[in-house]
């Protein structure tokens, strides 16, 4: 994570789980998952500002044989197997401040 194509790798850390809750909790950024009615939500919870200037910025990692398919809209990508087939899908990105007010993103 970073700042407009400076980023940087984070360290690994041990999961937390509570109920259905999964919780990354690293210096400045907790990284989560949520199981729920609609599937799994992930999502980052940022303390602070980041130092530096420019967009922010998170990027994953995919291993093994999937192939992405970001779409038309930016806001959602499709991950699919060699055959074609659809592994899963990632939707619905949404970002917002500490006060709720909704942030432009893209992947």
């Amino acid at each position: 994570m970073g700042r407009s194509g400076r980023v940087q790798s984070v360290d690994g850390v041990q999961p937390q789980a509570t109920a259905n809750r999964v919780e990354y909790v690293r210096s400045g950024v907790t990284e989560w998952y949520l199981n729920g009615p609609l599937g799994v939500e992930q999502g980052w919870t940022v303390e602070a500002p980041l130092s530096g200037e420019g967009l922010l910025e998170f990027r994953l990692r995919v291993e093994g044989e999937l192939h992405l398919q970001i779409e038309e809209d930016s806001t959602s990508a499709t991950f699919r197997r060699d055959n074609g087939t659809v592994a899963f899908h990632y939707t619905d990105l949404y970002v917002h401040d500490a006060t709720d007010r909704r942030l432009d993103a893209w992947l």
